[in-house]
């Protein structure tokens, strides 16, 4: 597969790495010399010094046969300009464009699943995905971040309590709790990240992905001691787009938004009528205590500030908010976070690079997410007719150190489950499995060979 970037900043960087360390052909557009410099130093891939819109810069990046273009510039403008003139002169090459305005969002949206505007095939808006991401997070009791996977399933990240029911326990004595009904999928314990099999042993401090369905999390919230239910009171630090996306949700109630910007104050107390806006900085003691904001159950800091996020989650923590979030700018902050003591740390670029490589997994892959700070990715795929995997049952296919198989769907009528080791991988079926990010041995077990 052959795919043109537009854009080598943060995400066109990390998703030319994804790409290329996966064996794609990958072509980065940039007007910036320094950035195309980098690129061309640090990646494997060829670069061009252009604008992106650049009609010349596209043919010479090869456009015309390549299979994809990800415009990823901090314009939307030239994001959608430049899948415009794709469309017109290479329909057949798959085009997503990064668009921060909202208006154009929707308009660039397609319409009945058919007519794309613009010629954009999957238009990703950086705010909305990460509202969602917090939003589930939250609805699923803030254990940690939590993996939308379909059907009613999910990986929730938690950290083992000392004391718990799952510290010093491995997993496959965790059968023998009253209740339990759940699959460890990962386990981060410091600077190592684990696939686990059964002997693994679970200890106080590991941080672990847990594939679970969504009615039963109240259960797992239990096995993990922490307290569920909606938060009563919540206060979102940062007025922008992010807060109010969060303020005016009906699950977010009695909700305070603070941030220093006035005038991103008075817009957000016109759109939000349910909100107490507070215009004003977090860092001054007297604000928090005469507004009371240390007695809410839950803190959310979605500043374009990553670091001042991270300072004042913690801050509010210290103060005895029960649960805390934090925006960040990369999933390699989620540890630091963690250590600070915030309950979820969501990365927004690792969001909008997940979403793309999802996009252009193909081979069958539908969709990619990152887990443990990047060190796995959790692939959904359809096995191929020719996949080794086709017809064989899952204890005999070796998969120790390559990927856990989560969930199988045998048939587009069928409903997905966690298979046992007997169950036979059929041609066609959907899996999602959990693998080292970058190690395709699993793709290449699954999907055609």
């Amino acid at each position: 597969m052959k795919v043109i970037i537009v854009g080598a900043g943060f995400v066109g960087m990390q998703l030319a790495r994804t790409l290329v360390a996966e064996g794609r052909d990958v072509v980065l557009i940039d007007k910036d010399a320094d950035r195309v410099r980098e690129a061309g130093n640090s990646i494997d891939c060829s670069v061009v010094l252009s604008d992106g819109n650049s009609p010349a810069a596209l043919e010479e990046a090869g456009i015309a046969s390549a299979d994809a273009l990800v415009a990823v510039t901090e314009q939307d403008e030239v994001n959608m300009i430049t899948c415009s003139y794709v469309e017109s002169h290479h329909p057949n090459v798959y085009k997503i464009a990064r668009v921060r305005n909202y208006a154009y969002y929707e308009s660039a949206k397609p319409v009945d699943g058919t007519h794309r505007v613009y010629g954009i095939d999957r238009a990703i808006h950086p705010n909305v995905v990460t509202a969602e991401a917090i939003l589930s997070a939250v609805r699923n009791g803030l254990l940690g971040e939590t993996i939308d996977l379909g059907s009613g399933y999910g990986i929730v990240c938690l950290t083992v309590e000392r004391g718990s029911p799952l510290d010093g326990r491995s997993l496959a004595k965790l059968a023998e709790l009253d209740g339990w009904s759940y699959l460890v999928a990962t386990v981060e314990r410091g600077a190592e990240s684990l696939l686990p099999n059964g002997k693994t042993v679970l200890e106080a401090g590991d941080h672990i992905g847990v594939l679970a369905r969504r009615d039963e999390i109240p259960a797992l919230m239990r096995f993990a001691q922490v307290e569920g239910g909606m938060p009563r009171r919540t206060v979102i630090y940062g007025a922008g787009q992010i807060g109010c996306i969060l303020a005016a949700d009906k699950d977010i109630r009695n909700v305070t938004l603070v941030d220093s910007d006035r005038e991103l104050c008075r817009k957000a107390a016109e759109q939000i009528r349910k909100a107490k806006v507070i215009c004003g900085s977090l860092t001054e003691e007297d604000l928090v205590s005469e507004e009371r904001l240390d007695e809410n159950d839950l803190f959310v800091a979605v500043s374009e500030n990553y670091d001042q996020n991270l300072v004042v989650a913690a801050y509010m923590k210290s103060l005895g908010v029960a649960k805390t979030v934090a925006l960040t700018s990369s999933a390699a902050v989620g540890s630091i976070a963690r250590k600070l003591g915030i309950d979820v740390a969501i990365p927004i670029r690792d969001t909008v690079v997940d979403g793309i490589v999802g996009c252009l997994r193909g081979r069958g892959v539908s969709s990619v997410h990152t887990l443990c700070g990047g060190a796995f990715e959790i692939l959904t795929c359809t096995v191929g007719a020719r996949a080794r995997a086709a017809g064989k049952a899952l204890q005999d296919l070796s998969l120790s150190g390559v990927c856990l198989v989560l969930l199988v769907q045998d048939s587009p009528e069928g409903t997905m489950s966690v298979p046992r080791g007997g169950h036979v991988i059929q041609a066609g079926s959907r899996v999602v499995l959990v693998s080292p990010k970058g190690d395709d041995r699993a793709v290449r077990l699954f999907g055609e060979r």
